[in-house]
């Protein structure tokens, strides 16, 4: 896969700040590419002299499948889903928690809830989302427009397409079965954009739960197609890939203080504390 360009079709709220933290260790700058933007990230790297498209061997962003036709080099796909009520959940609040969202104010409107904010059909990302990306339909479909012949693209696409299908639930073994799959090295990591203090989905009420299945029958259905076919990867690499699991996930358990202190050093700015140190001089 080293001659490969790879797709990471990143679906929101399903661990991918994580995962693509861990993949800017794989590939140097000039090889991967982050499009931004959605559509406009999409046409911005069609836009590129196929030269400059056969540099990238990464592609990654909260695009749809589909992209591969764009790639001068043979490209490959894979991505994370995730169970479809928890990641509603985890969006919802993600969406109410963040100034920079442009649903924002909407998500705060006094009386809102999860259950009317996807009664009200204002996003896309309330509905079978997950099923929209994979099959490569995207935005086409209307609200609740998504049918049957989505989700079998779907399916097809994971089984034919997809180096690795991961789940969010079992972060772990998907890394390793990606380090496996693209020659990945040091995948040790700490978790990044968590949502923090939301609502755990036992505490949902029958009503709202009834409306989430209702809203993403495809996704329900799509995730379980992709836990059989995660099962079936695990497999495939033997007796051996247990052993290789628990000794990474000690490994990476004993790597947390060292990456935690690595991450909040990144996070420090010296420019905004020395600014912050003149202004209390000069006000001193």
């Amino acid at each position: 896969m080293h001659d490969t360009t790879a797709i990471f079709v990143h679906i929101p709220k399903t661990a991918g700040t994580t995962l693509a933290r861990i993949i800017a260790r794989q590939y140097p700058p000039r090889a991967r590419m982050l499009l931004e933007r959605h559509d406009e990230g999409v046409r911005e790297f069609q836009a590129l002299p196929e030269a400059r498209r056969a540099e990238i061997r990464l592609l990654r962003g909260h695009i749809p499948y589909g992209l591969h036709a764009d790639c001068p080099r043979p490209a490959t796909y894979f991505t994370l889903l995730r169970e479809p009520i928890d990641r509603l959940v985890s969006y919802y609040y993600f969406v109410q928690r963040e100034p920079q969202h442009y649903l924002y104010d909407y998500a705060n409107t006094p009386g809102m809830t999860l259950k009317r904010y996807v009664e009200d059909r204002v996003s896309l990302q309330m509905a079978n989302m997950q099923t929209r990306l994979i099959s490569g339909v995207w935005t086409d479909p209307g609200y609740g427009e998504c049918d049957q012949g989505t989700l079998k693209m779907a399916k097809r696409n994971l089984e034919r397409q997809f180096a690795v299908v991961g789940l969010t639930e079992r972060f772990d073994e998907t890394l390793l079965l990606l380090k496996r799959a693209l020659g990945w090295r040091n995948v040790f990591y700490v978790r990044h954009n968590v949502t923090r203090g939301r609502p755990r989905r036992a505490s949902l009420d029958a009503e709202t739960l009834a409306v989430l299945r209702a809203s993403n029958r495809l996704d329900l259905e799509l995730y379980e197609h992709a836990k059989a076919l995660l099962a079936q990867q695990v497999c495939a690499q033997g007796p051996a890939f247990a052993r290789a699991l628990w000794a990474f996930q000690l490994a990476n358990r004993l790597a947390q203080p060292a990456a935690r202190a690595y991450w909040q050093a990144r996070g420090f700015s010296l420019r905004a504390w020395l600014q912050g140190k003149r202004a209390t001089q000069t006000t001193s």
